[in-house]
């Protein structure tokens, strides 16, 4: 958290009335899902963006909504969210150097609170408006699981429950486009049909292994701005015992411009992927800190020569770029991902692509 100048008490007073009288507002019958985007200030000095997400969430997560949030005038990477958004519109996110503590005022789309440092000695005031600026996309999360889908034919201990999201405004051939996109190439065939196929298979699971396990399958909204929009999708199954087999971890990016997708070829001249290629497996031996002449083999890669990862999407800092377990690495050494700065690549983006306007 950055160092701002204080507000005078009696601004300060006022900010908290406000945000107290927020309480009338409340949103009760609060959505169990959703997706938002915030805008605001903290201290009325320093513009934020923040992300959200309600849903249930992974077990290695506390509450029901997760995040990020960045400094928009300041060059920052994304500090994450998570944290509990009540029915009744209060809200507490926690976050590396503090939390927001506010409440949601239904009416007028607006998150009203307090940021506190986490050793109580620093307090600030925020103000945050759901806000979908020119060239992002509203969403809404559609969650499903078994009690959802099956009722009191699903056995009490099975787990299996999907999250999705369905577009909504902007150019209704864009939209159409991508949600098409999610239900044919994403999940593949009919949500319900999902939840009742994994349920079947935790229970032949449990005749076989005598195990029970989980299966969480999310298609989450990674990025949403600036026309492009990422999506990253998890398909975990978990087994008693805390055992996991494959994760499975893919992105898909999309112009929001046409809803198309659009590949490594989209964004980077003929030829620039054997340019690129090098710099992954430096910025890898950067991240490992491995000294010169070391070869990462010992950190479990198969070797140095794996091509570009297709999975891959723009973060503040670079594109990020991520192999799942055993692309190029042994199953033990688990995923890897590193991120590519952008004036590192700056000579190889394509004029007029995807990432080109993105960075403009």
């Amino acid at each position: 958290m950055l160092l701002m100048k204080p507000i005078c008490k009696l601004t300060l007073g006022i900010i908290l009335l406000l945000w107290q009288g927020t309480q009338a507002y409340a949103q009760v019958n609060a959505p169990k899902h959703f997706y938002k985007i915030l805008v605001g200030k903290i201290n009325e000095q320093l513009p934020i963006r923040v992300v959200l997400t309600k849903s249930r969430l992974p077990e290695n997560l506390k509450g029901n909504v997760f995040g990020s949030y960045y400094y928009t005038k300041i060059k920052s990477g994304e500090i994450n969210l998570e944290g509990v958004w009540k029915d009744n519109g209060e809200v507490t996110l926690k976050e590396l150097y503090g939390k927001f503590s506010g409440r949601w005022n239904s009416v007028n789309k607006v998150l009203v609170g307090m940021w506190t440092s986490k050793d109580g000695k620093k307090a600030f005031p925020f103000r945050l408006y759901e806000k979908y600026e020119e060239g992002s996309i509203q969403a809404e999360m559609v969650y499903l699981d078994q009690k959802t889908v099956m009722g009191a034919k699903a056995p009490q201990w099975t787990d299996a429950w999907i999250l999705y999201p369905k577009f909504k405004g902007g150019k209704p051939g864009v939209v159409n486009k991508i949600n098409q996109f999610v239900q044919e190439k994403i999940l593949l065939k009919n949500p319900e049909e999902i939840i009742r196929s994994q349920v079947e298979e935790q229970v032949q699971h449990k005749k076989i292994a005598g195990r029970k396990s989980t299966h969480e399958k999310t298609i989450k909204i990674l990025h949403n701005k600036n026309n492009v929009l990422t999506l990253v999708a998890v398909d975990d199954p978990t087994y008693e015992g805390n055992y996991r087999s494959f994760i499975m971890v893919s992105y898909y990016s999309f112009d929001l411009n046409t809803g198309q997708q659009f590949q490594l070829e989209d964004i980077f001249i003929e030829g620039a992927q054997a340019k690129i290629q090098p710099l992954i497996v430096t910025q890898f031996r950067k991240d490992k800190k491995l000294k010169a002449g070391k070869s990462l083999k010992t950190e479990g890669f198969f070797n140095e020569d794996f091509a570009v990862a297709r999975n891959f999407y723009f973060s503040l800092k670079g594109v990020f770029f991520f192999y799942g377990i055993r692309e190029i690495c042994y199953y033990y050494a688990g995923p890897q991902a590193t991120t590519i700065p952008y004036n590192k690549l700056k000579k190889y983006i394509k004029k007029g692509s995807p990432l080109d306007r993105y960075l403009r």
